[in-house]
């Protein structure tokens, strides 16, 4: 007996393209919700947040971040993502929203090998930025 696939194939491609959509948001909330595929919990406050992916499978995303998390949250990042402290002045991404800032005395980190990433916090607020761009 002769099978055909083509309808059944067409389906399962529409199925898979329908998920496909690009994300924007400017809600600091959801910002982190979508970067951290979680919701934010008593440790870490969203102040800010500008998060856009793009419609690929792949998840290519860009990510701007201010949070005001505790001490803990913040060490156990540095750690899971394997944050090195540098002295580098950092360029600020052109695209980088206002509130985003790169000013003198924050605390810089960066990832090893370094992807384009950065991280920075303000000592005197505790803040902490966070700009991520994969593409």
């Amino acid at each position: 007996m002769k099978r055909r696939f083509g309808p059944a194939f067409a389906i399962l491609f529409l199925l898979t393209m329908c998920g496909c959509r690009e994300k924007n948001s400017t809600n600091a909330n959801d910002a982190f919700m979508l970067w951290a595929n979680q919701k934010l919990d008593k440790n870490v406050r969203a102040i800010h947040g500008r998060y856009w992916q793009s419609a690929h499978f792949s998840r290519e995303y860009i990510v701007y971040l201010e949070l005001a998390p505790t001490v803990q949250w913040k060490l156990e990042f540095i750690k899971q993502n394997n944050l090195h402290i540098t002295s580098d002045t950092p360029t600020p991404p052109q695209d980088a929203p206002s509130w985003f800032i790169n000013k003198k005395g924050l605390n810089i980190w960066h990832t090893k090998p370094d992807n384009g990433s950065l991280y920075e916090e303000d000592p005197q607020t505790g803040h902490f930025f966070i700009y991520e761009k994969q593409l």
